[in-house]
This record gives structure tokens, C-alpha cells and sequence, in this order.
């Protein structure tokens, strides 16, 4: 599939960047307003409780099929289990315009209308300047496989100081992921020229 940016030198990207935005039906303010649910649903500080708590309970014989409710999805990893229920709280708002699929770095927001528009959902922790956005592969996936493309909502867990997320909303092509190690990353220049930041309050 032809990429958007093709004909466009790196400098012009940010302005493909934003005729891609203007043209998707969903507003920032939707995806904001699903972040924000997201977060309310699974405060950072209640994830990381919870994922100690499953990680006890794996190491004592529960199986994951006998998980309680409230934590099935997470032995996947927090980050993957906030991805999925991003799209989940996206699709809330209108059900009849989006079917949710599950991947194994999050989820994708299929648009029913026209799957041009469709949301590739993930999470990162913030990186450094060598890596923009990264998630965690398993060890039988290559480069080309499975890799998030097309339109793309990633929310950032910033683990620092004063621990928060971050939203990017923009494009990033199956190219643009390389591998390093364990991690599939975007380098922070590609990321910041195919997406913008929307400030979570």
C-alpha cells in the first residue's frame, strides 16, 4: 500500500501530517475524551497494583483461565491491557461505527464505513531521542509482521518524575518501525513529523 508521504520530502511531512488529520472523521476531542475515561477506569497507580497482583497469583498456580474478571487481559502487560481498553472506550460513543479487534500490541479501531479510517491503538512508555514510540515484540515476530500502520492513537506512559500519559494522534507506515532487541521503536524525529501531541488535562 503506497504511503501518503511517498511524494513528499521529510521536511514537508508535518503538512501531510495535518491534511491526514483533517480528513478523518474522528476530532481530537473524541479521542481525548476516551483517553480520559480510560484513565479514570485504570488510574496508573491501580494498574501497576493490580499487575502485581497478577503477577502473585501466576506465580502461585493460578491459571489464567481462572483469573477474575477484573484481570483478564492483563497478562498481557499493562500497556498492551490500556491499549485495548482505549479502543474499547472509543467505540463506546458510537458502536455502530467501529468493530474493536485485539492485537498483540493492542488494538485496532476498524471503521465500519470506510477502513481507510481505521485506528491502529497502542501504548509506549516515553522514550529517549532514539526511540519515539516503542512496544514490546514477541520473539516470533519480524519487522513485517503485524506491525501497527495507517492511522495510529499512541498514549504514552511517562514514568518519570511525576508519572502521566501523553496522546500522539497522526500516521506512521509499516517502514517506519525498525527493530532493536525486544523492542519495535519509531525513531522521535519520524514520530514527531507524522503525529501531533493532544494534551491530556
Amino acid at each position: 500500500m503506497p504511503s501518503p508521504y511517498d511524494s513528499s520530502s521529510p521536511a514537508e511531512w508535518s503538512m501531510v501530517t495535518h491534511k491526514l488529520l483533517d480528513e478523518h472523521p474522528v476530532r481530537p476531542r473524541h479521542l481525548l475524551a476516551a483517553v480520559e475515561a480510560t484513565i479514570a477506569r485504570y488510574p496508573l497507580g491501580t494498574l501497576q497494583e493490580d499487575l502485581g497482583h497478577l503477577e502473585f497469583a501466576l506465580d502461585h498456580g493460578m491459571s489464567r483461565s481462572a483469573l477474575p474478571h477484573k484481570y483478564r487481559g492483563l497478562e498481557r502487560g499493562g500497556v498492551t491491557f490500556l491499549a485495548r481498553i482505549l479502543g474499547k472506550e472509543l467505540a463506546r460513543s458510537k458502536p455502530e461505527a467501529w468493530r474493536i479487534e485485539e492485537t498483540d500490541w493492542g488494538s485496532v479501531a476498524r471503521y465500519v464505513a470506510n477502513n481507510h479510517y481505521s485506528i491502529s491503538i497502542l501504548t509506549s512508555e516515553v522514550c529517549n531521542d532514539l526511540d519515539g514510540i516503542s512496544y514490546g515484540r514477541r520473539e516470533t515476530h519480524n519487522i513485517d509482521y503485524g506491525q501497527p500502520s495507517g492511522y495510529v492513537a499512541i498514549l504514552q506512559l511517562d514514568l518519570g518524575e511525576t508519572p502521566g500519559f501523553d496522546l500522539r494522534w497522526g500516521w506512521i507506515d509499516r517502514k517506519d518501525w525498525c527493530v532493536r532487541g525486544s523492542l519495535c521503536v519509531v525513531p522521535t524525529r519520524t514520530v514527531e513529523a507524522k503525529t501531533v501531541h493532544l494534551r491530556i488535562s
